[in-house]
């Protein structure tokens, strides 16, 4: 999995999901290597993670493994 996602003013470029449908979505961009994610409704509260904090994120949802919490 590779995020590079371009900064403009020196700003990151928050993406949403495509299935976010209304303006309550979790948002993820990348700068200087790490992920940050953080809920549109509360912009200024950033998580970071490391790339590999990532990549073993992402495969433990494409795995089903946090289903039960839906």
């Amino acid at each position: 999995m590779r995020l590079n996602f371009a900064a403009r003013g020196g700003q990151p470029q928050w993406r949403r999901s495509s299935y976010c449908a209304n303006t309550d979505c979790v948002e993820i961009t990348s700068a200087d290597g790490v992920i940050m994610l953080r809920n549109s409704t509360q912009p200024r509260t950033v998580v970071r993670y490391t790339p590999e904090e990532w990549r073993t994120f992402a495969r433990g949802l494409e795995a089903g493994d946090f289903r039960d919490l839906e």
